[in-house]
């Protein structure tokens, strides 16, 4: 049985979670991990899927590439099939790709950093090597921007996102042939302007 990273819901903020997107500065990025490595600890995924006392902890990645001078910018959008097997998210679209962190992503993190932002940049990227195909010698290094929070449905109620960012310095046609989505039978999708989303 898989076991997930989480955090008691109470040991992170007073009160409530913030709802929706918040945005960190550079110096709250690195100090909200901080706070997170003291508080998690790992939990079979099927308890942790139903516990609301937990939160489990998401590395959630935005792709963009080409320009917004040049009229291609845009972003990596996937749909959900039913063969993906969190039943909740079928027919849903998303603008980032991430996933749980698990317990080999925190055996196969060095020593140094068990619980920093080395294991969940790692996490990161083990979740975007698996579910597209990434044609591009070297990935940017992600940025994170802030947490998504979203109590009001029954996935958000239980996950939360640490959204991330990846532009690839690439026009939008040479994108499209670089990326694609790997797990075609869990989910479809690609690069799509900014403007037709």
């Amino acid at each position: 049985m898989t076991s997930v990273l989480v955090v008691d819901r109470s040991a992170l903020f007073d009160g409530p979670w913030p709802h929706g997107f918040t945005a960190f500065q550079p110096d709250q990025a690195e100090k909200f991990l901080a706070r997170i490595a003291q508080l998690a600890h790992l939990e079979p995924r099927p308890l942790a899927e139903t516990t609301r006392a937990w939160k489990q902890l998401i590395p959630y990645c935005l792709l963009t590439c080409g320009d917004r001078a040049e009229g291609d910018l845009a972003a990596f959008a996937v749909q959900r099939t039913r063969g993906q097997s969190e039943g909740r998210l079928h027919g849903s679209w998303s603008l980032g790709i991430g996933g749980h962190i698990d317990e080999l992503d925190v055996a196969n993190c060095p020593p140094g950093d068990r619980l920093g932002s080395t294991l969940f940049r790692h996490a990161l990227l083990r979740e975007l090597s698996e579910e597209l195909d990434l044609g591009v010698a070297k990935l940017p290094t992600p940025n994170l921007l802030g947490l998504l929070n979203d109590d009001t449905t029954d996935v958000g109620s239980v996950h939360a996102g640490l959204a991330y960012h990846i532009h690839l310095p690439t026009r939008l046609a040479h994108a499209r042939d670089q990326v694609k989505v790997r797990e075609t039978e869990k989910m479809r999708g690609g690069f799509t302007l900014l403007a037709d989303l």
